[in-house]
C-alpha cells in the first residue's frame, strides 16, 4: 500500500509544477511522507483504539460510530492484532524500496551489454544515432525527495511505536543501512548527474525530525504506564487526578517518573540544541586557550641560544642535503660555463644573469 501511495503521489506531484524547483521537491517529499505515515501508523491507531469513549459505547459496536475501536490500552491483544502488522510493514520496508531499483539496474546493464556485443569494450556500440546512445547509457535522475519521504516515514513509525515494539528500532536501522549502500552504489553506476537539489530540502527534512521525539514521548508514556505490561513501586504523593490515563496509580510508578523526567530533559535539549551548542563551543574554545596559556612556556634564554634562524638556506639543511646540493650545483656550473664558451648567451644575458648566477654558485661552494 505504501508503494502504491508513493508512486501515485509522485505522479501527482509531477503535474503540480511550481516555478520554484526547491519548493516543488519540498511539497513532494512531505506529501509522500505524510501519506505513508498516516497509512502505516495513524490509521491503525484511529481504527483500533478508543481512548475517549466509554466501555458501554464500545460494547454497542455500532457501525456508524467512527473512531470507536476495541482497544483503550496498548495491551498484549493490541500487540498481537495491531502491533504485528505495523512491525511487518516496517520490516518489509527494509528491502522493498530497493528491489525495484536493482531490477531496473540489472535490465539496463543487460541491454548495454547486448549493445556492446556481449563484450566489455566500452567504446563498442550498435547505436547509429547519438541520441539513442545517450538514452541507453545515461541513467535516470536520482529522486531524492522520495528517499527522504521513505526514511522519514520509517523513522516516525519506529519512534511512535518503538517503546512497545523495540524490533522497529532494528528494522529502522537496517532500512537506513541498506538505503545508504544502495544509493551509494547506484549513484556511481546507474543514476545520472542530477541538479536542482539544494540544502533547503535536507534542512527541512532535519527540522521535522524533532517531532518524532515528541511522538515517541507521548506514546511511550501511555505504553510504559500501563500496569498490565510493566509495574513498579507507586509514589502516592505524585501528581495526577481521577482520570483513566492521568491518575496517580499510573503516573506515580517509579519507572514512569524516571521516563517522564528524562523525556522533559530530552525535550529541553532538543528545543535549546542550537543555543547549547553555541555555548558549548564557546566554553570549549575558552578552555582550550587557557590550557595552552598554562602549559606552553618558552624559556627565552634557551630560545635565544637554540632557536636561531639563519638568512642563508644552506645553513638550515643537513650535511647530506648540503653535499647533494653541492654536487648538483657543481654540475650545473660546468654546464653553464660550457654554454658560455659556445656563445649560447647574449652579452646582455651574460651581464644581467649568467655572471651573477655563476658567482653565487662559486660563493656557496
Amino acid at each position: 500500500m505504501n508503494l502504491v501511495l508513493e508512486l501515485s503521489l509522485n505522479r501527482l506531484g509531477k503535474r503540480h509544477m511550481p516555478k520554484d524547483t526547491t519548493m516543488h521537491n519540498f511539497i513532494r517529499t512531505f506529501t509522500i511522507f505524510s501519506a505513508q505515515y498516516l497509512n502505516t501508523a495513524i490509521l491503525f491507531v484511529l481504527a483500533y483504539n478508543s481512548f475517549v469513549f466509554s466501555e458501554s459505547r464500545k460494547a454497542e459496536n455500532d457501525k456508524d460510530d467512527w473512531l470507536v475501536g476495541p482497544f483503550d490500552e496498548f495491551n498484549f491483544r493490541w500487540y498481537m492484532i495491531v502491533g504485528s502488522p505495523i512491525a511487518l510493514a516496517i520490516i518489509i520496508q527494509i528491502l522493498t524500496p530497493h528491489v525495484g531499483l536493482f531490477v531496473k539496474f540489472f535490465c539496463v546493464s543487460m541491454l548495454r551489454w547486448y549493445d556492446r556485443g556481449f563484450t566489455s569494450n566500452m567504446r563498442s556500440t550498435k547505436q547509429a544515432v547519438q541520441s539513442d546512445y545517450e538514452n541507453l547509457y545515461t541513467g535516470p535522475k536520482f529522486i531524492l525527495q522520495i528517499r527522504y519521504a521513505q526514511m522519514l516515514s520509517v523513522m516516525f513509525v519506529a519512534m511512535t511505536f518503538g517503546s512497545g515494539l523495540p524490533i522497529l528500532y532494528l528494522a529502522a536501522f537496517l532500512h537506513f543501512f541498506f538505503a545508504y549502500w544502495t544509493d551509494k552504489f547506484l549513484l556511481l553506476r546507474y543514476y545520472r548527474l542530477t541538479s536542482g537539489y539544494t540544502k533547503f530540502l535536507s534542512r527541512n527534512a532535519i527540522s521535522v525530525m524533532p517531532l518524532a521525539v515528541v511522538l515517541h514521548i507521548l506514546f511511550g508514556l501511555v505504553i510504559f504506564s500501563n500496569p498490565q505490561i510493566l509495574q513498579s513501586e507507586i509514589n502516592p504523593s505524585y501528581f495526577g487526578n481521577d482520570t483513566k490515563y492521568y491518575n496517580t496509580s499510573r503516573l506515580g510508578q517509579r519507572h514512569v517518573v524516571i521516563f517522564l523526567w528524562a523525556s522533559i530533559a530530552i525535550l529541553v535539549l532538543t528545543v535549546l540544541e542550537r543555543t547549547l551548542t553555541r555555548i558549548a563551543s564557546a566554553l570549549s574554545a575558552c578552555c582550550r586557550g587557557l590550557f595552552l596559556m598554562c602549559t606552553i612556556k618558552i624559556d627565552k634564554s634557551a630560545a635565544s641560544d637554540e632557536m636561531v634562524l639563519s638568512d642563508d638556506l644552506y645553513k638550515e639543511i643537513s650535511f647530506a642535503q648540503l653535499y647533494e646540493e653541492y654536487c648538483r650545483l657543481k654540475v650545473e656550473r660546468q654546464k653553464i660555463k660550457l654554454q658560455k664558451s659556445k656563445g649560447a648567451f647574449t652579452d646582455l644575458d651574460l651581464k644581467r644573469y649568467v655572471e651573477k648566477y655563476i658567482a653565487s654558485i662559486e660563493r656557496n661552494e
